[in-house]
């Protein structure tokens, strides 16, 4: 379990997400963490928010940021790709909320 969680890191450290325009009223917001899921080509598949924000505004305008999002290509060394992994998002000075070791859809 480690050894998946330290290998999500590096993918998430080493393979930058192409931005998107952030909303301004997310540069104050604490974040949210969510659970995605991406594909092969590295587009989201599927999101959603495993703990809020604290507003309901902020978190579906974080949930429509995350699934804008797209990363390089999967590469053979590549262990998150289409499975459900959690992600600490937030936006301007503010520190990403800590990520639970891992997550899954609800009804799984």
């Amino acid at each position: 379990m480690i050894r998946w969680a330290i290998g999500a890191c590096l993918i998430l450290l080493f393979t930058i997400p192409a931005l998107s325009d952030v909303p301004a009223s997310l540069l104050i917001s604490p974040g949210a963490i969510l659970c995605i899921k991406m594909d092969d080509p590295g587009t989201v598949t599927g999101a959603f928010i495993i703990k809020s924000s604290g507003n309901e505004n902020d978190d579906r305008a974080i949930l429509a940021y995350a699934k804008t999002l797209t990363w390089a290509p999967k590469k053979p060394s590549d262990p998150v790709r289409n499975v459900w992994f959690p992600i600490g998002i937030a936006f301007g000075k503010n520190k990403p909320p800590r990520s639970p070791d891992r997550c899954a859809p609800p009804n799984s």
